[in-house]
């Protein structure tokens, strides 16, 4: 290369030497590769291009070098060059740091965290590019990789102009329970997006981190649904008893879903103050939050139903009974017949004790509900109330039973006959035995 080519290489102007890097591309030979070497680093984009279009399908060892260097360019669209112009000769990646820069190339970002520690450089190079189309697939895959690296662009980008960024790195955080984390995701519980906040609201639950416990109680009222069952599930994790008021008022909300998180996270902290509501969510209008209650009430308590608390839920239980939905109904019948039994076995208190008294009248109350139900436009219930009368040991519950032994069906009138057995009842004359004996025989349930 004479003298004259090294000065328009060097020129200033970027036209000379792009011209220059063209006129040398034509000549071609082992000179020629050595020279556009020294160019593929050069400031202006558009000679960079030419170097790398003059190497595309080149078997020259330094040719091939000089592209894997301009593999690793700022330019996006440069990177794509050079693994097509290697790949125009065959070129295979050598090791996992030539994967990841063929991967970044391709703008396969998740395929390059598969080959580990050498892709977090350049997935956060593409993260902090503004102008990239792929930060989103670059933070999932910071994510998912966990290295410590990312931790301080993945919070720069919390506090991004895009929405769909910040929630893509609060997710991509969620489980570091870094202070500076933790910060940033109680910030973000004041995002403008309601997304966000859910995201961070989850990300906040498990980082397992105490000091997020009184801003997740902030955001129990939010606006959107999914952001107060986020910050429920969160509280859920973190167990702390300050939580256990206004997870209660949880239980009135509308949205079936945000219920049976307030019934999870009772079950969760398993604190007996919250026994009444659980009861009270026995009786709910959707099967799941019933189902979540019976679990989350054996968490407090495996015999919630000996607790004064539960007692406490009987007017609702009894306003649940004139429900339309026949299976809030049968709940309340199951529900009442459990309280009452657990209060018949219970030991013989004296009788001047104010507290006891009023178990007594509550499980008085309880047993009224039971007789009113056995009389219910509905067989199934009718059914329930006649076990439920079987197991009281009260004997004061014989004159409803015996009325039961005319019920219209016959899995009914068995049900009361097995319940007359356990309270020893006696037939009063041949007529009351003669229906007792008939409502003992197994009935067929078709009927």
């Amino acid at each position: 290369m004479n003298w004259w080519t090294q000065q328009k290489l060097k020129s200033r102007i970027a036209q000379i030497r792009l011209n220059t890097v063209k006129q040398i591309a034509k000549k071609g030979g082992q000179e020629a590769v050595e020279c556009l070497a020294m160019m593929v680093t050069d400031p202006d984009l558009e000679v960079r291009r030419a170097v790398v279009q003059s190497l595309s399908g080149s078997q020259d060892k330094q040719g091939q070098a000089t592209l894997l260097i301009a593999l690793r360019d700022s330019d996006r669209d440069l990177r794509l060059r050079a693994a097509k112009a290697l790949e125009a000769a065959g070129w295979k990646p050598s090791n996992d740091e030539q994967s990841v820069w063929r991967a970044v190339a391709y703008g396969e970002f998740l395929r390059a965290a598969d080959f580990g520690t050498f892709a977090v450089e350049p997935l956060i190079t593409e993260l902090q590019d503004p102008h990239s189309p792929h930060r989103l697939d670059a933070i999932h895959s910071l994510g998912r990789m966990g290295d410590s690296r990312a931790i301080k662009p993945l919070l720069a980008a919390v506090s991004d102009r895009d929405p769909n960024i910040r929630l893509a790195a609060i997710d991509a955080l969620n489980g570091v329970g870094e202070p500076d984390v933790v910060t940033s995701l109680i910030n973000a519980l004041k995002d403008p997006s309601k997304n966000v906040r859910a995201v961070a609201a989850a990300a906040l639950g498990s980082a397992g981190d105490a000091t997020a416990v009184e801003p997740l109680l902030a955001v129990l009222p939010d606006e959107d649904w999914a952001v107060r069952k986020a910050a429920g599930d969160a509280l859920a994790r973190l167990r702390d008893k300050r939580a256990v008021e206004p997870i209660i008022a949880l239980m009135n909300d509308p949205d079936q879903d945000v219920r049976e998180t307030a019934v999870n996270a009772l079950g969760e902290i398993r604190d007996r103050s919250a026994v009444q509501c659980l009861v009270n969510a026995l009786v709910d209008p959707q099967m799941s939050v019933r189902t979540l209650a019976a679990s989350a009430l054996r968490k407090v308590d495996a015999k919630w139903e000996h607790l004064d608390q539960a007692l406490l839920a009987i007017p609702r239980l009894k306003i649940a009974l004139r429900s339309n939905d026949y299976w809030v109904r049968q709940s309340a019948t199951e529900v009442l017949g459990k309280l009452e039994k657990s209060q018949a076995t219970a030991p013989q208190w004296d009788e001047t004790d104010t507290n006891t008294t009023a178990v007594r009248v509550r499980q008085q109350v309880a047993l009224g509900v039971l007789v009113k139900a056995i009389s219910d436009h509905d067989p199934v219930l009718r059914l329930a109330a006649s076990e439920a009368l079987g197991r009281s040991a009260d004997r004061r519950m014989i004159p409803p039973l015996v009325s039961a032994l005319a019920d219209p069906k016959p899995w009914v009138r068995h049900a009361a006959a097995v319940a007359l057995n356990k309270l020893n009842w006696t037939p009063a004359d041949d007529s009351e035995q003669a229906l007792h004996r008939t409502a003992l025989r197994t009935p067929s349930y078709a009927a």
